[in-house]
Formats: structure tokens, C-alpha cells, sequence
């Protein structure tokens, strides 16, 4: 309405004064207006009815780097990011052709640096009295920095959900395989559950608990965590057990090795059954040793007891906890379980793991 009313005043302006006066009073106006425009953190452009523009205030260049016979008509088009070019060039055709507000947003190139940085282009008519379109005025606004941080936001809204699902999933994982060992002893038809083997399965819960936290620690940092040391979730296993047997003196040597967050929860559990058997027949003294061998994590268990005895076989010992270690080890992980006597004596139980890629 203020862009007719001003287009009228001028006309009226003109018929009340001579032709070189109007003239002067428009140059001075269209000056005024420039200054304005240039001083303006904004791009600030105009255009002829059919939308072909015929001016661009002094932040267009300085932006673009482009020269004023290169954005005349619809040479601007060619600033914009090569993706967004056509979009934008139809989206404002279609616009001047139905005389309506136009709105874009696009990417148009930083001549600094050779980036190309979010705009939102805004665009209104200017109408005549009569009713027709006499130019067109229009914004440029940097909506780059908003962009980024909306881009972040979906980011860490995705990785939320992301994370949600894996939790969900490693939470129901985990009441399966306590489940699993609950069922295991109602199997062997016992009509009492000792409270060593109540204690036993509140170690493993624990050791659940332990990977647990390490994962969901992780997932804080990355969208999924790509592989948890097998150190880490020994130095919080260890003390546990060396709490639970204070007659018993425990070491350990373990290298610093990165598993899959899933093969490091069925190891945990291995080793928590392992060190349980270990203190319970030993005499004292249990060791832990983990290594590199190749391809190959080398995982052993000893104690100082009385072994285990000749011809011993998993199937046919009615040990449900070595059972369950044997199955986690061959079905889980895809390894190898030995049980053996070391030469001085003790049992000695070794696994064989495939190092995987996290």
C-alpha cells in the first residue's frame, strides 16, 4: 500500500512540476533509497515485473563476487549452489507470473571462503494504481548459522532414538540371559536353589550391570559405541570377586583388547562363571590372563585346586554354570572352550575368540 501510495505521489509530482524537475526529485529519491539498501546487513535486490532483477545493493556483490553484468536478469541464478539452481530459478518465474509473495530458501555462495551459506529470500509485488505489477522488491536473509543448529538438533534427536532402541534392546537382552540361567536350574530338577547359586547369579547380574553402564556410556559420546575394552569391564568385575572371596588372592593380566559391546556382555559373563568355579575349588589363587595372538583373543582362567578330573566332559559333569559358559563361547562369540589341568596342578580353562571387527 506505502509502495503505491509512493508510486502515486510521484505521478502526481511529475503533472504538478516540470519534466526536469520530477526527474531531479526521482533521481534523489532513487539515491536515498541506494544508500539506504547499501547500508543494510541484508541483500537487498529489485526486479522488473516479468522477474528479471535489475538491482542488487552493494552486499550482493560483496557476498557474490560477482559484477553487476553478470547478476543482471537472470544471471544471479548462477550464485546459487548448482543443486538449488533450478528450483529457484522456476519457483520465481512461477511467482512473477501469478503476481503472488514469494518465499525460497537456498544456498548461495560466500565469495570469502567458496562456501555456500543458507538464505531465505523473501519478494513482494509493487503495484500501480491501475492494478498491474511495476517492479518487484526482495530480501536475501543468512539463515546458515539456524540451519546448522537445527541440522544438530535433529542429529542428536536421532542419536537419542538410536540409543533409545539399543538400550531397549540390551536391557531385554540381558532379563533373557538371567532368565535363561534361572530356567537352566529349574532344568536340573533340584526342588531348592542353594544360596551360593542365588549369590552366583547376583555376580552375573552384576556383570550385566557393569557392560551396561560401559555401553550406555559410550552411547553418550557416539551414536553406538564401536567396541568396549575388555580391560575396563575386567577392572570393574575383579574387585567384585576379590571382595566376595577375601581368602583368595586373584591376578590378573589383561591386555587392553576391544570387543563388540555384544561379545564383551556373553564374555563377561563367561568370565564372571570361570572365576566363580575358580575360587570355589582352588585353594587360594586364581589367575586371569588375556591376550593378542593374531587374528585371535587367547582368554585363561586357572586355579590352584585339585583340576578337574580325567575325562572330564561339559555334557556329562551336570554343571549347568559350564554349560552355559560353553554355549555363550561356541554360540555367541563363535569361539573355543578347552578345560584342562595345568602341569604344577589346578584347573585351566582356555579360550579361543575370533577378533572381530566392532
Amino acid at each position: 500500500m506505502e509502495d503505491t501510495q509512493e508510486y502515486t505521489a510521484c505521478a502526481q509530482e511529475a503533472l504538478q512540476t516540470g519534466p526536469e524537475e520530477a526527474e531531479a526529485v526521482r533521481e534523489e529519491r532513487e539515491e536515498t533509497y541506494r544508500v539506504m539498501a547499501d547500508a543494510m546487513p541484508q541483500i537487498v535486490w529489485a526486479a522488473q515485473p516479468d522477474g528479471a532483477r535489475n538491482y542488487f545493493n552493494q552486499r550482493w556483490y560483496e557476498h557474490t563476487a560477482m559484477t553487476p553484468a553478470q547478476t543482471k536478469g537472470w544471471g544471479w541464478v548462477s550464485a546459487l549452489h548448482p543443486e538449488d539452481q533450478e528450483r529457484c530459478r522456476e519457483a520465481w518465474r512461477a511467482a512473477a507470473l501469478a503476481s503472488e509473495a514469494f518465499e525460497i530458501e537456498y544456498r548461495l555462495l560466500c565469495a570469502e571462503d567458496g562456501s555456500y551459506r543458507w538464505q531465505m529470500e523473501r519478494a513482494l509485488p509493487v503495484f500501480a494504481p491501475t492494478g498491474e505489477i511495476v517492479k518487484w522488491f526482495g530480501t536475501c536473509t543468512d539463515i546458515d548459522d539456524l540451519k546448522q543448529a537445527q541440522a544438530q538438533i535433529e542429529d542428536l534427536n536421532l542419536r537419542l532414538r538410536r540409543a533409545m532402541t539399543e538400550t531397549h534392546h540390551r536391557v531385554k537382552n540381558n532379563l533373557q540371559i538371567i532368565s535363561a540361567m534361572v530356567d537352566m536350574k529349574l532344568m536340573a530338577g533340584e526342588e531348592t536353589i542353594s544360596s551360593a547359586e542365588f549369590k552366583r547369579l547376583g555376580a552375573h547380574i552384576h556383570a550385566l550391570s557393569a557392560v551396561h553402564d560401559i555401553l550406555t556410556r559410550d552411547a553418550k559420546a557416539r551414536e553406538q559405541p564401536e567396541a568396549i575394552s575388555i580391560r575396563e569391564v575386567l577392572d570393574k568385575l575383579l574387585p567384585v570377586h576379590q571382595q566376595a572371596a577375601p581368602h583368595c588372592h586373584i591376578t590378573a593380566r589383561i591386555e587392553d583388547i576391544p570387543l563388540p559391546g555384544r561379545h564383551l556382555t556373553s564374555l563377561a559373563l563367561v568370565l564372571n562363571e570361570l572365576m566363580s568355579n575358580a575360587i570355589k575349588h582352588g585353594r587360594g589363587h586364581v589367575e586371569v590372563v588375556v591376550g593378542r595372538e593374531e587374528s585371535q583373543v587367547m582368554v585363561t582362567v586357572c586355579d590352584d585346586g585339585p583340576g578337574f578330573p580325567d575325562g572330564f566332559d561339559v555334557k556329562t559333569a551336570a554343571n549347568t554354570g559350564l554349560e552355559l559358559v560353553q554355549s555363550l563361547v561356541e554360540w555367541d562369540m563363535r569361539g573355543h572352550i578347552a578345560f584342562g589341568n595345568r602341569p604344577q596342578g589346578g584347573a585351566q580353562v582356555v579360550l579361543t575368540l575370533p577378533l572381530q571387527s566392532p
